[in-house]
C-alpha cells in the first residue's frame, strides 16, 4: 500500500484540528462514485499483553465519530495490528466496528480495503449497537468506550483462529499546539487491492492517552502516538 504524505506523515490514522480554525464546509458535489466523510476522534496505540493476540506486539485503536458522511453518521472504530512487512512493520486493520445501521457502510468499505484483513474475514467488519461503542469529545479531550468483548477473526499459517477484543476505555487528552496533516493514501500495490485514492486533511492536537481494560488487569496504562482529531474531512476516489 503506497502512501504519500503531503505535510505531516500520519501512516494510516485520519485526524487533525486548529482551535482558530472554521470546520470543514460539508460539500458533496462530487463525481459519483467518490465517498466523503467529516468525523472527529482519536487514535492511540497500547501494547497488548505478551502472546494475547500471538505475535502481535502492538495495537492501534482509531475511533471517530462520523459527523456526516455519503452513508450517513455513527460511531467507528478501527482495529489495527502492527504485522512484519517485507518493507517494514506496518499497521493493517485487523477489525471495524460501526453503529452506523447503514448496511452500504461495510459494503463500501469492504470494496474499498479489499486484499486487507479486516475485509478478507467476512465479519471482522460490523454494525454494533450504540451502547457497546461510543466516541465522545469533552473540550480538546475524546473518550472512546468498548462496552462489550468482540471476537474477530486472524489469520494464520494454519487457518482462521478466533480471538477476542475486550470491553476498555480510552482518554486522550491535548498535550500540544494545533496540527494541520494533509495525505494521499494509495490503496495499490498488493494483492486484492481496491486502487482506491484517499484524499485526508485534518486538524487536531498532540495528545496524551490511557487505557483501561478490567480483562488485561490495565488501569490507565499509558499510550503512545496519540492524537485527537478535532475536525476531519477524507474523500475516496475509486479507480
Amino acid at each position: 500500500m503506497k502512501r504519500i504524505t503531503i505535510v505531516v506523515f500520519a501512516l494510516a490514522s485520519l485526524m487533525t484540528f486548529a482551535a482558530f480554525a472554521p470546520a470543514f464546509a460539508k460539500n458533496f458535489n462530487y463525481p459519483e462514485g467518490q465517498n466523503i466523510t467529516y468525523v472527529s476522534g482519536g487514535k492511540g496505540v497500547i501494547a497488548p499483553p505478551a502472546g494475547y493476540f500471538g505475535m502481535v506486539t502492538s495495537m492501534r485503536i482509531k475511533a471517530n465519530d462520523v459527523e456526516i458522511g455519503t452513508h450517513g453518521s455513527g460511531d467507528n472504530m478501527e482495529i489495527d495490528f502492527l504485522f512484519p512487512m517485507s518493507t517494514g512493520p506496518m499497521y493493517l486493520p485487523i477489525a471495524f466496528f460501526t453503529t452506523n445501521p447503514n448496511p452500504d457502510v461495510i459494503d463500501w468499505l469492504k470494496i474499498v480495503l479489499s486484499g486487507m484483513p479486516c475485509a478478507l474475514i467476512p465479519n471482522n467488519m460490523r454494525y454494533v449497537f450504540d451502547d457497546v461503542l461510543i466516541v465522545e469529545r469533552h473540550g480538546n479531550s475524546i473518550t472512546v468506550e468498548l462496552t462489550a468483548p468482540q471476537t474477530i477473526l486472524m489469520m494464520t499459517s494454519t487457518g482462521a483462529v478466533p480471538v477476542v477484543v475486550p470491553a476498555f476505555t480510552v482518554e486522550l487528552n491535548k498535550v500540544g499546539g494545533s496540527v494541520h496533516n494533509e495525505e494521499i493514501i494509495e490503496l495499490t500495490g498488493y494483492p486484492g487491492a481496491s486502487g482506491y485514492t484517499g484524499y485526508i486533511e485534518e486538524m487536531g492536537f498532540n495528545a496524551e492517552g490511557t487505557f483501561t481494560c478490567q480483562a488485561w488487569s490495565y488501569a490507565n496504562q499509558a499510550m503512545t502516538d496519540c492524537f485527537i482529531l478535532m475536525h476531519g474531512k477524507t474523500i475516496y476516489v475509486p479507480p
